[in-house]
């Protein structure tokens, strides 16, 4: 919806509506428009995908709280783990892998994710 739609009703321009799984668009002139369902191709994606920690990790506080938070280890452990690279930290679908990933990117842990993840 880039280009620029004209009102068949009354020959105004309309305005994009995107909220949600809404898109569509408005004549804000006579409030003539209309509305379909987007879902999101990550929602769709059915592929499960794993999350590697990859060498080159150190213990910091708040990476420390992110993997004691997703795999209840102590600091000891973790600390082993970010010695034994390559080490499966997650797997599962597409929004959850993204979701961990910011938190990942955030903290700066070096992983991996297989298949190549691309959202």
């Amino acid at each position: 919806m880039s280009e620029k739609c004209i009102c068949e009703k009354c020959g105004h321009e309309m305005i994009p509506i995107k909220r949600d799984s809404t898109v569509g668009m408005f004549c804000p002139n006579c409030g003539h428009g209309f509305v379909t369902s987007f879902i999101d191709p990550i929602y769709e994606d059915y592929q499960e995908y794993e999350i590697y920690l990859t060498e080159g990790n150190t213990v910091t506080k708040d990476n420390y709280f992110l993997i004691q938070s997703l795999t209840s280890m102590s600091m000891l452990e973790i600390k082993q783990m970010f010695e034994t690279t390559p080490y499966l930290l997650f797997k599962g679908l597409a929004p959850e892998v993204k979701e961990l990933k910011e938190k990942l990117d955030a903290c700066v842990i070096n992983y991996r994710i297989v298949p190549e993840f691309k959202y």
